[in-house]
């Protein structure tokens, strides 16, 4: 059966054996509902209530309840969270993903400020875990929250380690504005890192062209707007950027109408370079096979159409997007730390 065959009989396990990109991916909020539901328990004790928890900002509630959690309690479920979501890829037939973590979720599992190596470590103990996976960690950045004093030498550092394949500007486009960000994304560009802007989802296609120039980025998160300017769809197609599209997000968030309204059907007969991601699979209940199923059922493109975008991201992530050999180091304080504060991570045997 071809990829073709499997859509067209609505045939989502024959999906599966098939390989698929997942670029547009935040890290601690893509694990299934399930994986969340069954497993993960706050420092209370009690399980998360997802029945009651619909949105992304009660689910942020939930963690800020948590007050002042100890180390053992944030790598232990930053790693269930961060395992899940890597472990539905494995069972979907992602085999390049691009994990987005906020760089505030780092600095919580530092030793000491600006010490890149204990993120490295926590995140290389997951990625052993997935051998048959390609993940490409990005450095997400959240527009509102960044704060250039407090935390702009903190994200050079991570920048610096040459560990991250890139970095994800992210958040309210109308948040702070592009000039804070633009050093990071010289920083990361002049290092071959993959540079990612969310935008084009709130804001139009003017927005779009100042994030291109502002920041050279070669990737643009979502991008949908940039079709009302063809003039700006012109720059993109010109420096080659990849839009990595959302569907059932953007019409989950009420960004689009309708699945059959998509803009990427327009973004594809213009000749962008699109593939095609869950954004937040705990939240959107998405995954990356119904993505594909979605915009076929509803026709806005075709088996031949979604087929290419798989192909051509597939040939894109895996020859065009560095993965960083690091030499081994020696970790033996982490492991030490963890004996002392109980640090248990899930599944490690």
């Amino acid at each position: 059966m071809t990829f073709e065959n499997a859509l067209e009989t609505n045939n989502n396990q024959a999906l599966k054996t098939f390989d698929k990109v997942d670029l547009h991916n935040h890290g601690l909020l893509s694990c299934t509902r399930k994986w969340a539901t069954d497993g993960f328990v706050g420092k209370d004790g009690k399980k998360m209530p997802f029945d009651s928890v619909k949105t992304i900002d009660e689910f942020l509630d939930y963690f800020k309840k948590q007050e002042k959690p100890s180390r053992k309690y944030l790598y232990d479920h930053n790693y269930f969270l961060l395992y899940g979501n890597l472990q539905n890829c494995v069972d979907t037939g992602i085999k390049v993903v691009s994990p987005s973590i906020p760089y505030r979720t780092f600095k919580e599992l530092f030793i000491s400020e600006n010490d890149a190596d204990t993120t490295i470590w926590f995140l290389q103990q997951i990625e052993n875990q997935f051998p048959q996976l390609k993940i490409l960690w990005d450095i997400g950045i959240p527009r509102e929250k960044y704060d250039k004093q407090k935390h702009g030498e903190f994200i050079t550092s991570l920048i610096q380690s040459k560990f991250f394949s890139g970095i994800d500007l992210y958040g309210a486009e109308n948040g702070n504005p592009n000039e804070l960000f633009v050093d990071f994304f010289k920083q990361s560009n002049d290092i071959g890192m993959s540079t990612k802007v969310h935008a084009g989802e709130q804001l139009g296609a003017d927005y779009v062209e100042k994030c291109i120039n502002d920041f050279n980025p070669k990737q643009i998160q979502h991008g949908y707007r940039i079709i009302e300017d063809e003039r700006v769809v012109e720059l993109a197609r010109q420096k080659g950027i990849v839009f990595n599209v959302c569907p059932t997000s953007s019409v989950r968030l009420g960004v689009v109408k309708s699945m059959k309204d998509h803009p990427i059907k327009k973004m594809y007969e213009s000749g962008l370079k699109i593939t095609i991601g869950t954004d937040d699979l705990l939240f959107f209940e998405s995954d990356i096979n119904n993505e594909y199923l979605e915009l076929y059922k509803n026709g806005v493109l075709s088996r031949k159409e979604l087929n290419q975008i798989r192909e051509s991201g597939l040939q894109f992530a895996t020859q065009k997007i560095k993965k960083t050999k690091l030499t081994p180091r020696s970790f033996k304080r982490f492991d030490e730390i963890q004996e002392e504060e109980g640090v248990r991570f899930y599944f490690k045997d």
